[in-house]
């Protein structure tokens, strides 16, 4: 592919990204965060809390006579009465003698209502028919209840296949989301807030897992439509771009010091010719005798200016960090005493760099930071256009750092 069918190509990629509406990707829900959004237990745990009518959430029974009445709307339910739901009994995954039901609700020797939840996945055989069948459920016996005051109900996502019993009625979560919106209306501020907080993210949950027509949903699936259509473009560009990344990464030390040198540059200076873009005078390099040493290996004591040039957020966001830095690699003792050290001349360090871009930082990695901004379509003359100014600015630090260095270092070698 050359130049001109990508710059076409790219050119149709970005008027149809443009048509593309903007839609914010919505807060995530608890579920979410932990990558569990439609595993069933889940579900069926907080649907069962917040129908406990003893459960710690606040509602007493009040959530419970919603979800009720939701139960006797869509179903033939005829046993359900307007009272004792305080008494009410939540079980889940109850043992029977054919089977385990999701949820259990009862009030004793009145009603119960035996609920199958499912999310994703469908009934598995003859579930349903098995709990239809089934002589005994827990603690209660079938029998001893009348068809009026016991239903079975499917609850499942619009669009799934029946139940397989003809015993069971079918309900939606749509339908509980629903109630809870309902439920959540009617709040006046009687409940704990951090309760009905748990009841919205549920609600939100099982709208997100339901709705038909999700727009941030769409808009991710137009994104791919473009990129599978572009992508041939879009990956040539992108290899360039590593590529241009990968290079200035390992030759910024030749490219800077040939076309880029500050005028505060002399031979007292040396770059570090590796990916951790390290800019150090030779005093800054001292091994356990305090001598000067030439490679870093051999340095017990160690300071240096640092940017950031491997990182592709350095290229893509158009910034040069720009740090003092006191190597993580170093000594504990050398780290703690440097810190302390530099601590001691904030005040001096601070008029130095007054009306500068430099940040005081004095923490044990990183004892002064600035950020310096250039356009990314520069590419590389941006990047290390923006380096000569950030070096500029710091060496004016250079007497105080070396200062520092050399106190820290001089009383360690004479502990």
């Amino acid at each position: 592919m050359d130049s001109s069918e990508i710059e076409n190509q790219l050119g149709d990629f970005a008027a149809a990204f443009a048509a593309i509406p903007e839609v914010p990707e919505p807060p995530q829900t608890t579920l979410d965060i932990i990558s569990e959004r439609t595993r069933e237990k889940y579900w069926n745990r907080l649907l069962r809390y917040f129908l406990d009518p003893s459960a710690p959430h606040g509602f007493g029974s009040d959530f419970l006579r919603e979800f009720m009445k939701l139960v006797e709307d869509r179903t033939e339910f005829g046993g359900y009465y307007d009272t004792g739901l305080d008494a009410v009994q939540v079980e889940s995954e109850i043992s029977s003698d054919r089977g385990r039901p999701d949820l259990l609700l009862y009030l004793d020797d009145e009603w119960f209502v035996c609920l199958e939840l499912k999310v994703t996945a469908s009934e598995t055989g003859q579930q349903t028919k098995e709990y239809a069948t089934s002589t005994q459920l827990g603690d209660l016996v079938v029998s001893e209840y009348t068809e009026e005051s016991r239903v079975y109900v499917y609850l499942t996502k619009q669009g799934r296949a029946a139940p397989a019993a003809a015993e069971f009625s079918r309900l939606h979560w749509r339908d509980v989301q629903a109630t809870i919106d309902a439920f959540l209306q009617q709040d006046r501020g009687q409940y704990p807030s951090k309760s009905t907080a748990q009841l919205a993210d549920f609600r939100d949950t099982l709208r997100e897992e339901t709705m038909t027509d999700r727009p941030f949903d769409t808009q991710q699936a137009e994104f791919v439509e473009l990129y599978l259509t572009h992508q041939d473009a879009i990956d040539t560009v992108h290899r360039a771009f590593d590529r241009m990344v990968e290079t200035q990464t390992e030759e910024w030390v030749t490219h800077f010091q040939e076309q880029y040198l500050p005028e505060s540059w002399d031979d007292s200076w040396n770059c570090g010719a590796d990916k951790y873009g390290k800019i150090y005078k030779d005093e800054w390099r001292i091994d356990e005798n305090g001598k000067q040493v030439k490679g870093w290996s051999d340095a017990a004591f160690r300071l240096e200016f640092r940017h950031d040039i491997r990182k592709e957020s350095s290229w893509k966001k158009g910034e040069v960090r720009f740090r003092t830095d006191v190597p993580k690699n170093s000594d504990e003792p050398y780290r703690d005493r440097c810190q302390s050290v530099f601590n001691s001349y904030r005040d001096e360090v601070r008029a130095t760099i007054d009306s500068s871009k430099i940040a005081v930082k004095g923490n044990k990695r990183v004892l002064t930071e600035a950020t310096y901004s250039f356009d990314p379509t520069r590419g590389p003359d941006g990047y290390y256009t923006a380096l000569r100014e950030a070096f500029e600015e710091h060496v004016r630090l250079v007497p105080q750092l070396t200062e520092i260095f050399e106190g820290t270092y001089m009383t360690l070698i004479d502990e």
